[in-house]
């Protein structure tokens, strides 16, 4: 076979690159994968070129700067710990660079070792099953060697629910407890799944969440001490033709789940629309979808909860995790072998029951008013319900004005919550524009009968489902019930239709419309 012909590379350094050899101290390397191309010059600074199609990309070369003198020696560490590159000077330093994610964002200088009091002439990495273990020799007669240790090995758990929110907790072994490591801010409405990826031994972490707001985003965390970055899978590539065009970043439906390969490396999206798409990062650090599973024709847009197990009707594989609270758990751990889950669980996870992990509640939003022209209105979770006045509501207590009627409007929002959604665990948000009727179901004294029995109806009511009532003051002109208490109604396709018994104490004054 005929040798190729060079391929000349325009580097930029403003001094000169030598052939690498005998008393030759400027160097050019390829990474592992032949992917990179890092090379060194008297020019004090490090480049490192991007390898397509066996050619250095034009222009496309990243500078890094931090030595004060010529640079002699450049050496790539094996990619299982990431892409680190060694470099050394006649300053007398080793500095060590890591390319930063998403690959955009360029390199950073991770450590300086500065042991050495005159030029630092070679660095060699030892072979990867030995370690990250970086030799340096030195014009003062002296070698280093520099051992990077990862830190020790921590229990996490990631958890996620109505607030919006992804939570990372990391486990306490002096005391024993769990604490809130991380908050992560990306979605703009509920969370729905959170999954840890299995670490295979890389340095990075990734962390996957789905959310009712039709997103996916994709956390990467580089090393212990870094910040998460986010990333959202972009699934307009793969619309089909004639769909109707979608926002960017955003799913056809609600996304229900998301789950990794057994290797860390493909993540599975299930959306409401009966799809599952497969994504796999490429070597850009860009999400791609490399497969599209039909699994049936049917949606899931009008569910308020998705199913329960893969039938023929689900569009998602079965639970993996268990919901408690309505906060979706995923557990990750460095060596997964030492801190294993199956795929089914006959329980709870146990190391829950032994610690107290105070994860917030999850909030529903809800708005009440009443008006003696027409009636009592109710939105809980952009759903609405109205109910109007009969003629005869005026004799169904000693003092039928405003405030019982807002009373009234409040214990029916209550139980709408509670039959028509799950509020198990749950913060009660009610939105009203009657202080003196939200300060009674504060706790305030009311000597008004008829109101003192609504209150203690509803405190019953949400005992039993375990939920908590927070009343929350709005001006009237800011309460979106008001218009549905006016009669004017809202959307066919948002009302509720409430099957529940009203209390003898006013059911013949109300009738549901």
């Amino acid at each position: 076979m005929a040798p190729a012909d060079p391929v000349p590379i325009e580097t930029a350094h403003e001094d000169m690159i030598l052939e690498l050899g005998l008393n030759k101290q400027h160097d050019a390397q390829l990474d592992y994968y032949g992917k990179r191309l890092a090379t060194c010059s008297s020019d004090r600074t490090v480049k490192v070129f991007d390898i397509v199609d066996g050619e250095a990309q034009r222009g496309a070369g990243q500078t890094l700067k931090g030595h004060t003198g010529p640079v002699w020696q450049v050496a790539w560490a094996h990619p299982k710990y990431g892409h680190i590159l060694a470099s050394c000077s006649y300053d007398g330093k080793v500095l060590i660079w890591k390319e930063q994610q998403p690959a955009s964002s360029g390199w950073a200088k991770i450590k300086e070792h500065s042991l050495h009091a005159a030029s630092v002439n070679s660095v060699s990495w030892a072979p990867h099953e030995l370690g990250a273990i970086l030799a340096c020799a030195s014009s003062d007669g002296k070698i280093s060697v520099l051992s990077f240790k990862t830190e020790p090995s921590v229990k996490r758990f990631a958890s996620a629910g109505c607030d919006n929110l992804v939570k990372i907790w990391g486990f306490n072994e002096e005391t024993q407890t769990w604490a809130e490591e991380d908050v992560l801010e990306g979605h703009t409405d509920w969370v729905r799944d959170v999954a840890w990826a299995p670490n295979i031994g890389l340095p990075r972490s990734y962390i996957a969440t789905a959310s009712q707001d039709k997103t996916v985003l994709v956390w990467t965390k580089d090393s212990p001490t870094a910040p998460w970055v986010k990333t959202a899978l972009d699934p307009t590539s793969i619309a089909p033709s004639g769909a109707p065009p979608a926002a960017a970043g955003k799913f056809p439906d609600v996304v229900w789940r998301v789950s990794w390969s057994l290797a860390g490396n493909i993540l599975a999206v299930s959306c409401g629309d009966g799809k599952v798409t497969l994504w796999k990062e490429n070597l850009k650090g860009v999400w791609d979808s490399s497969e599209v599973l039909f699994l049936n024709s049917n949606s899931y847009r009008n569910s308020s909860s998705p199913p329960t197990s893969l039938d023929e009707e689900a569009p998602a594989e079965e639970y993996s995790w268990y919901e408690i609270a309505e906060y979706w758990i995923t557990f990750y751990h460095d060596e997964p072998s030492h801190f294993a889950i199956p795929s089914k669980l006959p329980a709870p996870p146990s190391p829950l029951s032994s610690h107290d992990i105070s994860l917030p509640r999850c909030q529903l939003n809800i708005w009440v008013d009443a008006s003696t022209s027409w009636g009592i209105g109710v939105i809980v979770d952009k759903h609405w319900a109205a109910w109007k006045l009969e003629s005869s509501w005026h004799s169904m207590t000693a003092s039928p004005n405003i405030s019982w009627l807002e009373t009234l409007a409040i214990e029916l929002a209550i139980y709408v919550a509670i039959n028509c959604f799950d509020v198990s665990s749950a913060e009660l948000q009610v939105h009203g524009d009657n202080l003196d009727v939200l300060n009674t179901f504060a706790g305030s004294r009311c000597k008004n009968t008829a109101r003192k029995d609504a209150v203690r109806r509803v405190h019953l009511a949400l005992d039993d489902a375990h939920a908590v009532l927070s009343p929350i003051f709005v001006r009237s002109e800011n309460n979106l019930a008001d218009p549905i208490s006016r009669g004017i109604q809202g959307p066919e396709d948002w009302r509720l239709q409430c099957s529940f018994a009203l209390p003898p104490a006013f059911a013949d004054c109300l009738q549901q419309v």
